[in-house]
């Protein structure tokens, strides 16, 4: 019989999944605003923040407008994450 005269479950054994090597790192992550602002790293994050909105302000991102009546605005999250490169340094 040959490999294509098999029907599924006749197949042989499935080799196991094949696992990362790479070495994990604790991600440094805060979920929501309130966790970014109330760390021991809060002066950094406000940083970041302005110097954000600054470049969004600059770079004409949007523009405010008033909504017509009955439409309701779309929203915006941030994501407070460090990021970092191979090594772990930022």
């Amino acid at each position: 019989m040959s490999v294509s005269d098999q029907s599924p479950t006749e197949s042989k054994a499935e080799a196991p999944p094949r696992r990362s090597t790479r070495e994990t790192r604790p991600v440094d992550y805060y979920g929501t605003f309130e966790e970014a602002t109330k760390c021991q790293k809060q002066r950094e994050w406000k940083n970041a923040m302005e110097k954000e909105m600054a470049s969004l302000k600059k770079n004409n991102v949007w523009e405010l407008t008033k909504l017509p009546p009955g439409k309701k605005g779309i929203g915006c999250k941030w994501v407070y994450k460090v990021k970092t490169n191979g090594e772990g340094s930022i």
